[in-house]
């Protein structure tokens, strides 16, 4: 990669039948003094005999960003970003980038608790069953 950095997100993008690995934000130091807000991103390599496979820059997060989750839409192939923390506060909003050079957009939907250094996961709707009558336990989502 370009920027050096800890503590960053990383993810995939599917578009255009390309799938992207991104990685985002981080720390140039290991503490929030240095968060960033660097975008950088490759195309996954497919079996063609190149020998390198080069990191591009996308476009950065607007504001520098630590220790949050990039999860990707299985529906639309866009990716989400989640919480983190930021040199003031840990966070609890969602950005989602729906193109590699697109613009990162703050969506109106939070998390219920601002998180860092947290795992996330898309779960497909048909592996639970989530029908609250039929157990005492109860399932959430969290977004």
């Amino acid at each position: 990669m370009a920027t050096a950095r800890v503590d960053h997100m990383c993810g995939t993008m599917t578009k255009e039948g390309k799938r992207l690995i991104l990685v985002v934000g981080g720390s140039s130091n290991g503490s929030s003094n240095g968060d960033q807000t660097d975008c950088e991103y490759m195309e996954l390599p497919t079996i063609d005999g190149k020998k390198t496979w080069p990191w591009k820059k996308c476009t950065d997060l607007p504001i520098p960003l630590s220790g949050a989750e990039l999860i990707e839409d299985l529906e639309t192939g866009d990716v989400l970003l989640l919480g983190g923390h930021t040199k003031l506060s840990t966070q609890n909003t969602i950005y989602r980038l729906s193109d590699i050079t697109g613009e990162w957009i703050l969506q109106k939907q939070t998390l219920k608790a601002a998180r860092e250094y947290f795992s996330a996961l898309v779960v497909p709707p048909d592996i639970f069953d989530c029908d609250e009558s039929s157990s005492k336990i109860t399932y959430r989502d969290e977004l």
